[in-house]
């Protein structure tokens, strides 16, 4: 036992030794790569919100022409025209109202807006990373 021992301490001291700044150059370039994975997050945040906003335009098109045909703003302007007549028959005006409002084109508009809030969120947050230079991604060189 003593001699496979004393054999691997022997052949320990043939190992070439890394050199002083190996660490470093490991973190910069972990660094670099956290930096390029963000990079390419923030593109496609920056592409996702880019289409969500031309989409959410057509959305809410679609959304004030079907609200004109289906009469939810005659609707609307009789409930609040009258509002004696609108509170005896509250029920009456609320169903009226929701069976008007066109239920897709508000779930598309709706959709279309929250993809560009989550979307800019992200931008914001790659960002900081990116721009910012945070304490993570700092080096210390020595």
């Amino acid at each position: 036992m003593s001699q496979n021992t004393s054999q691997l301490n022997h052949n320990a001291n043939f190992l070439p030794e890394p050199s002083p700044d190996l660490f470093r150059k490991v973190m910069l370039r972990v660094a670099r790569e956290q930096r390029v994975l963000m990079l390419k997050k923030l593109f496609l945040f920056v592409f996702c919100f880019a289409g969500s906003v031309a989409l959410t335009i057509p959305a809410w098109r679609t959304l004030q022409g079907e609200l004109s045909r289906s009469g939810f703003w005659q609707y609307l302007t009789i409930a609040l025209s009258d509002l004696h007549v609108a509170s005896q028959y509250w029920q009456d005006f609320t169903w009226s109202l929701l069976e008007s409002l066109p239920a897709i084109s508000a779930a598309a508009l709706l959709a279309a807006f929250a993809v560009s809030l989550i979307s800019l969120k992200f931008i914001i947050r790659y960002s900081k990373f990116i721009f910012g230079n945070p304490q993570i991604l700092r080096t210390q060189r020595h």
